[in-house]
């Protein structure tokens, strides 16, 4: 390695070692989390609950496909596969913290199980695990690796999670957990989610909520000025003999009236009601809107059929969804799948590879593709292909008819 000549350390060097711990020896608490408690808003927030629902969902699917020509090993996958609890789920959360908080980590549970005449180490569940229970370390004999380090509820203590490519016989590894990264940035070095983007405009919708609601409590009632002839009877007035008794008694006679929705006053006082404005409501309104709007757009890639203007047809409607929405779903999957193949399927294969070859099936997965389905998807395209097909065979009769 041959060193640069000049060795300037510009401002985001400076930075990056920081947030990198290079010289910590590991990543302070508030670089790795810095949304923490943002994040918690995010949580709770209806829209974002509601759009990265969606998204995961559709991300999830149904099931997986896979296709391959080798049908032994094509057999033993699926089976396998079947074996894992709430599989849907696991999906479905693997996708939602990936996409939200840039890492989706979850724990694989083991259990023995018997198949085609051997027992093989089979994944029953997958387990969540919050990437807030996560650290970086570096090794303090060698700057350039890192490793990661998990809080174990267990022994209440920070665990090194090793590689069992270089100790095979680790007790807990990072081959235990299936992975799952959104965006890898090197000033995000617990990755980057969309709820970097997000929290800035969660924080002020739930401020603006916050100053709405104050709004609604003050100003949903009329305000009241009273004109009140304060020199009349004032010696035997019933409702007090000095001005300040009189104000009270009409602004107390006024507060018990609500029940009642009547009052009694003298002919010669006059009193008006005004209603408030709502143009601070309405502002506060239109830009809760707009966050809204944009959280949406975000996450699912177009404005759902109920946020979208009155005069847009469900057809066009129908297109934005398929064209925009349809290919974030499909990148989505496609790299859930990705993940999947490396963290769950290969692992399995490297747990029980003396019994693929003691039934001598080729355990290799280079001419494998594993595809996540979603059944409504796929009748839909099944339905749109027979129509074709039924109309190009009409066509063709129609041909040789005229002939």
């Amino acid at each position: 390695m041959i060193l640069a000549r000049t060795q300037y350390i510009p401002t985001y060097i400076g930075d990056l070692r920081a947030i990198t711990g290079y010289y910590v020896g590991w990543i302070d608490n508030q670089l790795a989390d810095a949304a923490e408690e943002q994040y918690e808003l995010l949580k709770n927030d209806a829209q974002v609950a509601h759009g990265i629902h969606y998204m995961s969902l559709q991300t999830a699917g149904d099931y997986i496909e896979i296709h391959t020509e080798n049908l032994r090993l094509k057999a033993v996958l699926r089976w396998m596969l079947k074996q894992i609890r709430d599989f849907t789920h696991a999906r479905k959360s693997l996708a939602y913290s990936s996409i939200l908080y840039g890492l989706g980590i979850q724990k694989k549970k083991y259990a023995t199980k018997k198949k085609f005449g051997v027992d093989w180490q089979v994944p029953i569940s997958l387990k969540e695990v919050d990437r807030r229970r996560l650290r970086i370390e570096y090794n303090p004999d060698n700057k350039t690796e890192q490793y990661w380090t998990l809080w174990s509820p267990k022994i209440d203590a920070y665990i090194i999670l090793e590689d069992r490519s270089k100790v095979p016989n680790a007790e807990i590894a990072v081959q235990d957990f299936v992975w799952m990264m959104h965006e890898v940035e090197e000033t995000s070095p617990y990755f980057r989610g969309f709820g970097e983007v997000l929290c800035p405009l969660v924080y002020i919708k739930s401020k603006l909520l916050q100053y709405w609601s104050e709004l609604c409590e003050g100003w949903a009632r009329p305000f009241l000025v009273a004109l009140a002839d304060t020199r009349i009877r004032t010696m035997d007035s019933a409702a007090g003999n000095t001005l300040k008794e009189r104000v009270d008694a009409i602004l107390d006679s006024f507060e018990t009236a609500r029940s009642r929705h009547a009052v009694v006053i003298d002919k010669n006082d006059k009193f008006e009601y005004h209603e408030k404005g709502t143009s601070g409501a309405n502002i506060l309104k239109e830009y809760i809107d707009y966050l809204d709007n944009k959280i949406l757009m975000l996450l699912v890639g177009s404005e759902l059929a109920t946020s979208m203007p009155k005069k847009v047809g469900s057809y066009a409607l129908g297109r934005v969804h398929q064209s925009v929405t349809g290919t974030i779903i499909q990148y989505n999957r496609k790299r859930l799948s990705e993940t999947l193949k490396i963290d769950l399927i290969q692992e399995f294969i490297n747990k029980n590879r003396e019994n693929f070859y003691l039934l001598d099936i080729d355990c290799s997965l280079d001419n494998v593709e594993f595809e996540i389905i979603n059944e409504l998807e796929q009748m839909k395209e099944s339905a749109l292909i027979k129509g074709m097909e039924q109309g190009s065979v009409g066509r063709y009769m129609i041909t040789e008819g005229s002939i």
